[in-house]
């Protein structure tokens, strides 16, 4: 089972965070990633259903935001569980950053 489920349309792609982001997953991750920052078009990220959020999965979600913005595509989240948000501030991710304001 994929740990996300990605909606493309002609101005944005949708992706959907599935409960678990994990080492197994981290690797579909990127590469659904790398496939959506290819059509140039902007990234609109749900993590409203995340229960397990792991830190080869948040070093992934922080490279494509770095890669996004390389690329003047619009990165954001719309959508982040309390369990997404435990777990980036247990990495140190402060909670005035960026990727907690909903934008990445």
């Amino acid at each position: 089972m994929s740990a996300f489920t990605i909606e493309t349309s002609h101005e944005e792609n949708r992706i959907q965070l599935h409960s678990v982001l994990d080492l197994s997953s981290a690797e579909d991750l990127l590469h659904g990633f790398r496939n959506c920052l290819e059509t140039g078009n902007a990234l609109v990220v749900s993590g409203a259903e995340v229960e397990r959020l792991t830190t080869p999965c948040i070093q992934i979600l922080c490279a494509v935001q770095k890669k996004a913005a390389l690329l003047n595509v619009p990165f954001t989240f719309s959508e982040m569980s309390d369990a997404c948000r435990q777990a980036l501030t247990d990495v140190g991710i402060p909670q005035d950053s960026l990727i907690l304001e909903h934008t990445i």
